[in-house]
Order: structure tokens, then sequence, then C-alpha cells
């Protein structure tokens, strides 16, 4: 497998981890418009999700630099905008995986807590916004980056 294929291949598992990640997220987002303490799974879902968010973050930063080397030059050369938007993608995708891991952390630490709930519904709501728009970012910068892909 070629380096150009690897990192194509490397790319789309990054995206669908964060997809994933996203959707355990939603889980205590929704559930969490009942009163009441969080059921286990609520709770387990939200750390899960986090954790997920977290890993993949790590995962793109190991990416990075092979995006930065071979990619990036291409992109300023040929589509300047696109080259912005991958910035504003990764500024987005941190701001993601601080409100969720912020959510999650409520949620595991003060689950009793009726605020708590509330504070954590809405940051990993907000999270899992803001991870939606990163990855609508990313996939609109792949296929201008590289339309076969």
């Amino acid at each position: 497998m070629s380096g150009a294929a690897l990192f194509a291949l490397l790319a789309r598992g990054h995206g669908l981890l964060a997809a994933l990640a996203l959707a355990l997220v939603l889980h205590p987002v929704l559930s969490l418009r009942h009163p009441g303490r969080p059921r286990p799974m609520t709770r387990l879902a939200a750390a899960l999700g986090a954790g997920l968010l977290t890993l993949n973050a790590l995962g793109g930063a190991a990416l990075y630099p092979t995006y930065r080397a071979q990619i990036k030059p291409e992109l300023v050369h040929g589509a300047v905008e696109a080259a912005l938007h991958f910035e504003r993608k990764e500024h987005l995708a941190l701001l993601a995986v601080c409100l969720v891991q912020a959510g999650a952390a409520l949620l595991l630490l003060l689950p009793g807590r009726a605020s708590a709930r509330r504070a954590a519904r809405v940051l990993l709501g907000l999270g899992a916004l803001i991870g939606a728009l990163t990855g609508i970012l990313g996939m609109w910068v792949a296929a201008v980056a590289h339309p076969a892909w």
C-alpha cells in the first residue's frame, strides 16, 4: 500500500471514529431530557464518547504532519479557501473535544445535581453540534483536496 493510500485510509478511519464518538455523545444529550439521576448507560455513553473523541483527536494530531507536508502545499497553491477551512476545522475539533470532555466530567462527577446534569446536557449537545460541523468541513476539504477520494 502506498503512502497516499495509507493516509487516505487513516483519514477515513479518523472521520468514522469521530462519527461513532459523536453518536455516543448524543445518547446522554437525549436521555438527560428526563429528570432524575442519570442511568449508568447514560454516564457510560458520555464517558465512552468523550474518550473516543479524545482518542480520535490524538489520531488526527498524528495525521497532521503528513497533511501539512504533502497535502497543504497543494491546497494553498490551488484552493487556499480549503486550506483555511481545514485550519478552522482543527480549531473547531479542539473546541468540540473540550466541550464533550467537560460535559462528560460533570455528568460523571456530579450525577446527583440537577444543575450539573443540565450543564452537562448543554455542553455535550454543543460539543456534538460543533463536532458535526467539524466533520462536514473535513469532508469538504477532503473532496477539494483529493476529489477521487
